[in-house]
């Protein structure tokens, strides 16, 4: 039979085609079944109930674990061994109150960007963000990039509260050039 005859290209073209189909099949399903074993081995199982128990706890974590479990309509134990599990594997770092500053006298929120001058020999920029969140009145201090070095939040009981930890507290430390102050009108959460 010649090797361009119908029958040879029906019988062999089709084995190729097919082999090639499922060599690709196997493919992906080595692909999914390698995601899946890196997704067990670093503890990534998480679902869509997972993203929503985290987004309640988000928005209030003072709720008990019985409301948690009728806002998602899942089990009470399977919502406290989710819980569990996220604390556990690192997607639940913590629990966080909303203080209500303005009701204890702080009635002024800024954001203030701070520079660093690179050419001072003692400077380490972590030890600089950590000496001013060492600061009465710094709520948070993170290292960011861009324009800026430094970017803290602040909290004040008046202006002239602010204006004395810019310049007498914040002006001191080692290594911040210029500052820039952002005062918060009013934060949506």
């Amino acid at each position: 039979m010649p090797q361009n005859s119908f029958y040879h290209r029906l019988i062999f073209g089709g084995f190729f085609e097919y082999k090639n189909f499922f060599s690709k099949k196997r493919k992906k399903m080595q692909k999914r079944q390698g995601y899946k074993l890196f997704l067990e081995n670093n503890s990534m199982k998480i679902d869509e109930k997972d993203i929503e128990l985290l987004e309640i706890l988000r928005k209030d974590c003072s709720l008990t674990k019985k409301k948690m479990a009728r806002k998602t309509g899942l089990p009470l134990t399977t919502v406290h061994n989710r819980v569990a599990r996220l604390e556990r594997d690192g997607y639940l770092q913590g629990y966080r109150a909303r203080i209500g500053w303005k009701k204890l006298g702080y009635g002024i929120s800024a954001i203030i960007s701070m520079s660093v001058d690179y050419k001072t020999k003692n400077y380490s920029q972590e030890e600089t963000a950590k000496r001013i969140m060492g600061l009465e009145g710094a709520d948070s201090v993170s290292i960011v990039a861009g324009g800026t070095d430094i970017i803290a939040r602040v909290r004040a009981k008046d202006t002239d509260e602010l204006n004395d930890f810019i310049t007498k507290k914040l002006r001191k430390i080692e290594g911040i050039d210029k500052t820039t102050t952002f005062v918060i009108l009013k934060e949506f959460e």
